[in-house]
């Protein structure tokens, strides 16, 4: 008894090919957003925030503050708590060459603006121990809740040490605005 083996060949057609593409990508892009999905649920879970701002910064805000947005990538971490009146964005980011070059603070420096900015000074404050520069910049800022703009203020500095780097940006709106900044600023102490 023979057998004869006949082999059948079956051609591929172009739109199996785009199907199986189609399909590849379909799984790519799930699995993309997925991903991107649990990276906004953590970064904006607000006890997981506060827990990455009290590792950067002990901090008192007036009011009850809470956990807005919040990330911890290696070494680095960056976190914006607040109240109704006063918002604190705190990082410590470790530096390196290129670091360095791009200037962690510019990079985060339209955080947190104000409308209709009055007046700009710079005046030397203690951050972390050090005396640095803090941009001091007042205005108002329009609210969708309210008719009028309301005061603000907002202060920018970072203190830079041998293998790190911390950065405050801190608002504060309302009538006791400058207090309030002054206040919360004096509190911080970077760890």
């Amino acid at each position: 008894m023979t057998s004869s083996q006949t082999s059948t060949k079956y051609s591929v057609s172009a739109w199996e090919v785009v199907a199986i593409i189609s399909g590849a990508l379909l799984l790519v892009s799930l699995g993309f957003s997925g991903v991107v999905i649990k990276f906004v649920k953590n970064a904006s879970e607000p006890t997981r925030v506060k827990a990455i701002a009290e590792r950067v910064v002990d901090y008192q805000i007036p009011g009850e503050s809470k956990g807005w947005f919040g990330i911890n990538i290696g070494s680095g971490k960056i976190a914006l708590v607040g109240s109704a009146d006063v918002q604190l964005l705190a990082g410590k980011l470790t530096v390196d060459e290129k670091t360095k070059e791009n200037d962690i603070a510019e990079i985060f420096s339209e955080i947190l603006l104000l409308n209709n900015l009055s007046f700009s000074r710079i005046e030397n404050k203690n951050l972390c121990g050090i005396n640095v520069p803090v941009t001091i910049e007042k205005g108002e800022l329009s609210l969708s809740n309210q008719s009028s703009p309301v005061p603000a203020i907002r202060y920018r500095a970072k203190a830079v040490f041998k293998d790190s780097e911390q950065l405050v940006i801190l608002r504060a709106i309302g009538k006791n605005a400058e207090e309030n900044v002054e206040r919360v600023f004096n509190s911080l102490k970077c760890k």
